[in-house]
């Protein structure tokens, strides 16, 4: 008679293989184990086992696993050792101490791309030092703060920011990727046409922790849910509500939508008798011409951006089904012709919508079906 190996038998296979990699075995020596070794590093919740995961590079399958165990612990604040570094010279002077990133957190987006990002390191000799700014993804940084704190007043800020809105909450993230984000929005600055100068505070941070270390790899959500399962798990056409819920606050002005409202007034005004269809088609024409002037190159990579870090929160927050939507539509966003994207179409659908509280060729529900806030914390009152 046939037997099967018990559950518990592989679980104890696994930890023998972690405890072998904390040793400081060679994972290309645990075969077959390697997978098992990696689930029980990451339950270990422990420093040596990032330290043992950061270690793992081959075979692909296993090198994904690990940087996905490794990821998770990191957004928990467990994070591999600093390499020790032996002088090259015995009479070299010693090298200057690094700062050290301890925690990061990020505010969801309001309506206009503009979040809260907070940072907390450690720098030796000068104790713990946090870094609050409030950055937009169209204008740069608005405003930076750097200054010592403790983790107690780190802790206390967050919760007293969020308390001022009824609709902001944060979410830990990598501290290396919120640094990204950060030095990202700044070089933003330059480019708007307004030209907001640099906050003095973020430019110390470069005097005070230039060592930090530079993020590597795609945004974190990617190390979370799988990309390929998410695109066979979720219909692309349902993208198209979150225009309605985690962003019903993006919406186009009347001056944006201005050239496309006149052309909707004249087809449906126009002494030119068509059928009902016909005229359905000639309006869905024209959404889809504003849906690709609206949604330049540049304005599809910011979509894709605001999408893959709305999901990172909402999967943070508990909301998978609303997380898988969001990363479902980030990988589409730049496939093809923006109106093909069915999240970018019904964005400029509805802000039609708004403006005009009318019916746009046949498409979706009035203005008033979509709340004016969600319960996902994304929604800043406009």
């Amino acid at each position: 008679m046939a037997t099967h190996m018990p559950e518990s038998a592989n679980a104890a296979s696994g930890e023998a293989a972690a405890e072998r990699l904390l040793e400081g075995a060679d994972p290309a020596t645990l075969g077959a184990d390697l997978l098992e070794a990696i689930e029980a590093l990451w339950r270990k919740r422990s420093t040596s086992a990032a330290d043992a995961l950061a270690r793992i590079n081959a075979p692909k399958d296993a090198a994904k696993a690990a940087r996905r165990a490794l990821f998770k612990l990191q957004s928990a604040g467990i994070r591999p050792a600093l390499p020790e570094e032996a002088p090259t010279d015995a009479e070299a002077a010693p090298a200057p101490a690094k700062a050290r990133l301890l925690q990061a957190d990020i505010s969801s987006y309001d309506p206009r791309g503009t979040r809260a990002i907070m940072v907390l390191l450690e720098k030796p000799f000068a104790g713990l030092l946090s870094l609050f700014v409030i950055a937009s993804d169209t204008e740069g940084l608005m405003d930076a703060d750097l200054g010592p704190t403790t983790k107690k007043a780190y802790a206390a800020r967050i919760r007293n920011f969020a308390g001022q809105y009824e609709t902001i909450r944060f979410t830990s993230a990598p501290p290396e990727y919120a640094v990204h984000l950060i030095h990202k929005m700044a070089a933003l600055n330059d480019q708007h046409e307004h030209h907001h100068p640099l906050p003095q505070d973020y430019s110390m941070l470069k005097t005070v922790a230039p060592d930090i270390p530079e993020w590597e790899g795609p945004p974190p959500i990617y190390s979370e849910l799988d990309a390929e399962q998410v695109r066979g798990r979720v219909d692309l056409m349902a993208t198209g509500e979150l225009a309605e819920s985690e962003f019903a606050g993006w919406r186009f002005d009347e001056e944006q939508l201005k050239e496309w409202l006149v052309r909707l007034q004249t087809a449906r005004g126009g002494p030119l008798v068509v059928s009902a269809e016909a005229q359905k088609e000639r309006e869905r024409t024209i959404l889809d011409e504003a849906t690709d002037a609206l949604f330049t190159a540049a304005d599809r990579t910011r979509a894709k951006e605001r999408l893959e870090e709305t999901a990172y929160f909402l999967l943070h927050d508990g909301q998978q089904e609303a997380a898988d939507r969001c990363l479902r539509a980030a990988l589409n966003v730049e496939e093809s012709a923006a109106h093909d994207s069915p999240f970018l179409r019904q964005l400029v659908a509805s802000s039609v919508q708004q403006v005009t509280n009318g019916e746009v060729g046949g498409e979706e529900a009035s203005a008033e079906s979509g709340p004016p806030r969600t319960e996902s914390g994304i929604i800043l009152p406009a």
